[in-house]
């Protein structure tokens, strides 16, 4: 297991100043409107763009007047501003919902003879006949009851991923000390903007421009020149007569090559073998071998499909009773591999002295454990009230104790991995397994945590690694869930009354909407099976992966088996390009500039080349924007 390079002897300082709150707002106003649009387009975010855009700028501003930011406020202002510029807000769902409601197609689905377009409730939608759904507009009271519950959800929530993040930090880079090889690379770009060291700008630069033009391709095709593909290149089209039904591609987003430069090889191929295993053996395996095993997926597979149609279809005819088993035998084998370092956590938490002694307070254990009870526990009251059909005991073990093991498994990713696995959303796994029957508790679940507070404990990682107060960090948080809510509301309905959704003004929504309905009409209409036995077996064959992997280490043969789990979850287009990377980085890399000061500057070297693509991506959706404002002008 990899540990952590801070020395046990830091001294934090504050970040959260009025420069890092301006910063933040700044972001709000300009990158939640921006965001929420690039998504309505294209389906993608501004997170990366604006984390280095602002983050350059605020320090190059308070530089030219005579006041540099400290390496302790842009730690702030980095690792809060990408939460801002990166998070959809759940209002999103709202205006889904009302087209769900209103779209011809859901109504071709039934439960007893009647359509489930009826059978939304006013807490989830407005009825088909209200006024709203021609206004286009989420201000107006027949949206008050599913605002609210929205908003309720939105607090819930954030007080579970919170309390968890908190938890995890402390088990995982006080107790385990794990290395977090994101936190590696955000932290490098931190110290560098703020030390200015000149071997450390030198190589900084270097990888700057690649980056800065690799963005601003990479964004032309929202202009309409589609010259790099989004998100992979897609070979599908090559590798069908072979490999029919696999996902054969290249990610093009320089994040997973990045993460490549900085990831063990073992772990790299590890997650390779285990993403190759699942998408492109067992898909292949399955439509050739035995078909008989999943009709439904030999019976929908064509020649022609491309990775992004195997993954869905091959996702619900086949792997997600695997998957939700896979996350759910991991989760189990982890709590129990580190059920000493948890009881370890909890004592020094009731007495939280080492920390202190550092300069940072984590709230006591009885804090933590009531703020994540709360949210899940008020949350499953709220929705037992709501959905009563549902067994109670099935939201309460849900909310509190899944929970619990996805984001201990998404964190330990996080930890060793440096990123989250994309876990398939559980609730409607579960509900399959009662006998419930109806819309709403399909499609709406308790408070479930899919391990958000992953992203947190790394973000955490980076406040140790800059002597940042980790406090600090979640106060930002705070205040940035607050910003995106309320601009997030405001900026949905602006664009909502603005053009129909779906519109040819937002053509992500016109591809992917339809297909969201479809999967919760599927699911609603009980299409997609669970298979119990699949679930069980699964859950067993990932925890032997584990002890598996245990027993290898012992005998010093590198293997990775949280990797290799998490390359289940992994599509091979990204799990391939970390693997290149990492091979670029071993063997080309390390022996042009040197084996010692590749180590020294390989994560400013990644922070240098995300930095770059950023400010590339920036430009380019600026000329986008422009380039597609025109048309709606009244004349």
């Amino acid at each position: 297991m990899s540990k952590g390079s801070e020395p046990a002897s830091y001294r934090f300082k504050s970040g959260l100043t009025w420069r890092a709150l301006l910063a933040m707002v700044t972001a709000a106003l300009l990158f939640v409107p921006t965001t929420l649009y690039m998504n309505l387009m294209a389906g993608a975010t501004m997170a990366v763009a604006a984390i280095f855009i602002i983050a350059v700028v605020f320090g190059g501003l308070s530089r030219f007047f005579g006041a540099p930011l400290t390496k302790q406020e842009l730690c702030i202002i980095y690792t809060v501003v990408g939460g801002i510029a990166g998070t959809i807000p759940v209002y999103y769902w709202l205006v889904f919902r009302a087209f769900f409601v209103t779209t011809p197609v859901t109504y071709a689905f039934t439960i007893d003879g009647v359509p489930l377009p009826e059978l939304v409730p006013p807490w989830l939608a407005p009825p088909r006949d209200s006024i709203v759904y021609s206004l286009r507009t989420l201000v107006h009271p027949d949206w008050m009851m599913a605002i609210g519950i929205y908003t309720v959800w939105v607090l819930l929530g954030f007080m579970m991923e919170v309390s968890l993040a908190m938890l995890f930090s402390y088990l995982f880079i006080e107790v385990e000390e794990l290395r977090f090889p994101m936190a590696v690379i955000d932290s490098s770009m931190v110290t560098t903007l703020a030390e200015r060291e000149p071997e450390s700008i030198r190589f900084f630069i270097t990888a700057l421009y690649p980056g800065v033009v690799y963005g601003f391709l990479l964004c032309s095709g929202l202009a309409g020149v589609p010259l790099i593909p989004l998100p992979w290149a897609d070979f599908t089209w090559l590798s069908e007569k072979v490999l029919p039904g696999a996902l054969i591609g290249i990610a093009t987003d320089v994040v997973s090559f990045v993460l490549g430069l900085i990831l063990p090889k073992s772990a790299t191929a590890s997650m390779l073998i285990g993403s190759l295993s699942i998408w492109v053996v067992g898909n292949t395996l399955l439509l050739t071998a035995f078909p008989q095993l999943f009709p439904r997926w030999t019976a929908e597979y064509f020649y022609g499909m491309g990775i992004a149609a195997c993954w869905q279809r091959s996702l619900y005819r086949v792997w997600i009773s695997p998957q939700f088993g896979f996350a759910l035998g991991l989760g189990v084998a982890l709590l129990m591999r580190f059920s000493k370092s948890v009881g370890r956590t909890f004592k020094l938490l009731l007495r939280p002295s080492a920390a202190m002694r550092r300069g940072v307070s984590y709230p006591s254990l009885l804090l933590l454990l009531g703020m994540y009870l709360a949210g899940t526990g008020i949350s499953v009251a709220i929705y037992h009230y709501l959905v009563p059909d549902l067994p109670l005991y099935v939201s309460l073990a849900t909310s509190v104790g899944l929970s619990l093991l996805l984001a201990l498994v998404v964190t330990m990713s996080w930890g060793e991995l440096g990123f989250g696995p994309l876990l398939p959303w559980p609730w409607q796994a579960i509900v399959y397994l009662t006998p419930y029957k109806g819309y709403a508790g399909w499609v709406f679940s308790p408070a479930i945590s899919l391990g958000g507070c992953g992203g947190m404990v790394n973000a955490t990682k980076v406040a140790y690694l800059t002597e940042t107060n980790p406090i600090d960090y979640y106060k930002g948080v705070a205040v940035g869930a607050v910003l995106t809510t309320v601009l997030g509301f405001i900026f949905m309905d602006f664009f909502w009354r603005i053009a129909p959704i779906p519109s040819s003004a937002y053509p992500h929504t016109m591809t992917y909407w339809p297909i969201y309905a479809m999967g919760d009409c599927l699911f609603a209409t009980r299409q997609i099976h669970i298979d119990p036995a699949i679930v069980i077996g699964s859950a067993g064959a990932s925890a032997a992966i584990l002890a598996l992997g245990q027993a290898l280490s012992k005998v010093a043969i590198p293997f990775s088996p949280v990797a290799f789990v998490m390359g289940f979850f992994t599509l091979p287009p990204f799990t391939i390009t970390i693997f290149v990377g990492s091979l670029v980085g071993r063997y080309i890399l390390r022996r042009f500039i040197g084996k010692e000061r590749w180590e020294r500057v390989r994560g400013i070297m990644a922070a240098g080349a995300l930095a770059g693509t950023g400010f590339g991506i920036g430009i380019g959706i600026s000329i986008a924007l422009l380039a597609k404002a025109s048309w709606i002008w009244p004349w």
